[in-house]
């Protein structure tokens, strides 16, 4: 279903994405500072749990990238969506991205030792993606999209 150009607005949300995990990434790490709350356990174990989610993260955020350009859409947020990409990650999760950045950002606190960085991304920044972000893309898809992506909501999931 064609929508016309990928170079059009799509939905106006008062931040990037990106943007949001960033900036709990650093209020993590503010917190850390202030009140140090250290990851129990062997570094090694640590360093091994911090390169797990960074790769798993990585390859995730690469394989979405590469199915939206597979469908000629933009991969940067904010740009009009012209076609539904439900392959590659896409057939699993409707919000591969997401949860792509949610690892990445998530590893940093566990290379980093600190627990305050995973906590604040999972505690304020799922919930916070959910509502500001994955909610006013979904209404954008709904009325772009219509039955389309109806259909393809019924059967992925949206975050798992």
């Amino acid at each position: 279903m064609s929508v016309g150009s990928n170079h059009e607005k799509q939905t106006l949300l008062p931040f990037k994405p990106p943007f949001l995990m960033v900036g709990l990434v650093v209020l993590g790490f503010i917190i850390e500072y202030l009140s140090p709350l250290p990851l129990l356990g062997n570094a090694i174990v640590r360093f091994a749990l911090g390169l797990t989610l960074l790769s798993a993260g990585g390859a995730l955020m690469g394989a979405s990238k590469k199915a939206f350009k597979a469908h000629g859409e933009e991969f940067s947020h904010g740009f009009a969506t012209s076609a539904l990409v439900s392959e590659g990650p896409f057939a699993r999760s409707r919000n591969p991205i997401y949860v792509a950045g949610t690892l990445l950002m998530c590893s940093v606190g566990v290379l980093a030792n600190t627990l305050w960085v995973p906590l604040t991304v999972l505690l304020l920044g799922v919930p916070l993606l959910h509502f500001l972000v994955v909610k006013p893309e979904e209404a954008y898809l709904r009325a772009t999209l219509g039955e389309e992506y109806l259909e393809y909501s019924s059967k992925v999931r949206r975050w798992f």
